[in-house]
């Protein structure tokens, strides 16, 4: 298992900014800001799955769910 790296937050302008100790190594800044965006939009039931393939990030899945109640 690697080193946990360090992680820095600061409040800018009313938006928070994220340093780190060290490069991502995999995920670019769109595809973060996509994965968060997915994530603030959904509801209080659901998943962002990450599909990987042939060393490639190839799909984002989103999956929600609802109460049936």
């Amino acid at each position: 298992m690697a080193d946990i790296d360090q992680l820095k937050l600061e409040e800018t302008n009313s938006r928070p900014t994220l340093s780190l100790s060290r490069p991502l190594r995999f995920l670019n800044q769109r595809q973060i800001a996509r994965i968060d965006r997915m994530l603030a939009d959904m509801g209080p039931y659901g998943e962002v799955r990450l599909v990987k393939k042939k060393g490639l990030l190839r799909f984002i899945e989103r999956v929600e769910s609802e109460d049936a109640t």
